[in-house]
């Protein structure tokens, strides 16, 4: 009968404290135990959160640098295109410049020194037609969000993020300028905090003037 009556009371005990066990269980999780899972969801979430600010980043700096490179070709193929239409109308070394290399209101040359920028230039559409131009305080291109397009002459258009600078230098080797001419075009911007710039470089020839000899 003891031994009964003590194998009761043992089982009724463990009863008891499996019973209190469950009975927290279910009243949640502790502060601790919070803290610690909140800790492992951050821990995981940081490093995809840290690739897609990355991806972000550079997905941004690629499509400037693209639009950048396209505006710095811009001012050359203009030039190279007035350089072909002089040399098929009348090919000469002293016309093969015209309505390039001088304003056109006082007739001053927009021509630096080899190897020189003092002289900074802007490529403007004004009107449907593009001009050239020198800059007076920055060359800040406009961006017309209904067209498109970048460049246009028009203060009421909002600024890009866009600056062009355009170079027309002597060659070393042509200080005359009858057959050669440097033209460098730097286009800047920034991308987030980052500044970045694309220089391009054409050396431009008098082609008419060499096949004639």
């Amino acid at each position: 009968m003891l031994k009964e009556s003590s194998k009761f009371y043992k089982e009724k005990e463990e009863k008891n404290l499996f019973s209190g066990r469950c009975g927290r269980g279910r009243g949640g999780f502790t502060i601790v135990e919070t803290l610690v899972a909140i800790s492992i969801l951050v821990i995981a979430l940081t490093g995809p959160l840290s690739i897609i600010s990355s991806s972000l980043k550079s997905s941004y700096f690629s499509r400037d640098e693209i639009t950048a490179a396209y505006l710095a070709q811009e001012p050359i193929e203009y030039i190279r295109n007035i350089r072909d239409q002089n040399g098929l109308r009348e090919p000469s070394s002293a016309t093969w410049l015209k309505e390039i290399a001088a304003d056109p209101l006082d007739g001053d040359p927009y021509i630096n020194a080899a190897e020189s920028k003092n002289i900074k230039l802007g490529l403007l559409r004004r009107n449907g037609h593009f001009v050239i131009e020198q800059c007076v305080l920055n060359c800040k291109l406009k961006y017309d969000e209904v067209a498109g397009v970048y460049g246009d002459d028009n203060d009421l258009l909002p600024d890009s993020l866009f600056t062009r600078e355009v170079y027309l230098s002597r060659a070393a080797s042509d200080p005359d300028l009858n057959r050669e001419l440097v033209i460098t075009v730097i286009v800047s911007w920034s991308t987030g905090s980052i500044a970045h710039n694309v220089t391009v470089t054409e050396h431009l020839f008098n082609w008419q003037l060499e096949s004639d000899e």
